[in-house]
């Protein structure tokens, strides 16, 4: 429960639960940082206004405490004016950048912008968030029943061919709704 927080260039070593937790707090930002075995989150934000989280590194985030959580090495809820860049590296997690997927409050939805995030270990990046955060993501295959994001979204497809390297999220809820340009 702060305000006018910075955070920068630090090491966070085995976080029981969260590497970086914001609650009910203003104007806080996390660059520059690395993560090493933080249980449920590297940073999690919850009823927040203009968290910014951009240039982390993550290593094996998630531990057993956690097997089941839909949370992403970077998660958040009923977070407004929020930006997510940048984040990079390992992960025991199925997430890599999840909104928590519950419904949020009237006058609280999230609002932001999620971009330029991915994993570096070989494993399928999945993310999920709902309108009205933007999304822009890339990597291999088609986002379609993959990757879940509010409508108007973009994903760059980095082996894709012919009217198969651009999509935009045109409708649906979740995955669905991606069409190839």
């Amino acid at each position: 429960e702060s305000g006018n927080i910075v955070i920068s260039n630090c090491t966070i070593k085995s976080a029981k639960r969260y590497g970086v937790y914001t609650f009910y707090s203003r104007a806080i930002t996390v660059s520059n940082s690395m993560f090493y075995e933080s249980y449920q989150a590297a940073v999690y934000s919850q009823d927040c206004r203009n968290i910014c989280v951009d240039n982390i590194k993550t290593y094996d985030t998630k531990g057993s405490v956690d097997t089941s959580s839909l949370r992403g090495v970077v998660s958040f809820f009923q977070t407004q004016g929020l930006t997510i860049t940048n984040v990079v590296g390992t992960s025991y997690k199925t997430f890599w950048i999840a909104q928590v997927n519950a419904t949020e409050a009237s006058g609280l939805v999230s609002t932001g912008l999620i971009k330029d995030n991915f994993r570096t270990d070989n494993i399928t990046q999945l993310d999920f968030s709902k309108f009205p955060i933007h999304y822009e993501g890339s990597g291999a295959g088609t986002p379609l029943n993959v990757v879940s994001a509010g409508i108007g979204s973009v994903w760059y497809r980095n082996d894709g061919g012919a009217d198969t390297t651009l999509y935009i999220k045109e409708s649906g809820q979740f995955s669905t709704g991606w069409v190839a340009k």
